[in-house]
């Protein structure tokens, strides 16, 4: 199920992007798409500030 929002969130806002002729989508076009499948962009910043997220780090490629 997260998968597949995950999955519809990327191809809305890739259609945004190139419906406006970019080639890679800005943080504008994921929030249009966002609010187009019905969440509430104001709520975003305070979600994306909880003290009780989980941040995922890219690991650097090791030169061994």
């Amino acid at each position: 199920m997260l998968q597949s929002c995950i999955s519809e969130i990327g191809r809305s806002a890739e259609s945004h992007c190139e419906h406006t002729a970019r080639t890679q989508p800005p943080l504008s076009d994921v929030v249009l798409t966002l609010v187009e499948m019905g969440f509430n962009a104001d709520t975003l910043p305070a979600y994306a500030k909880r003290s009780r997220r989980m941040v995922i780090i890219r690991r650097k490629k090791s030169l061994s």
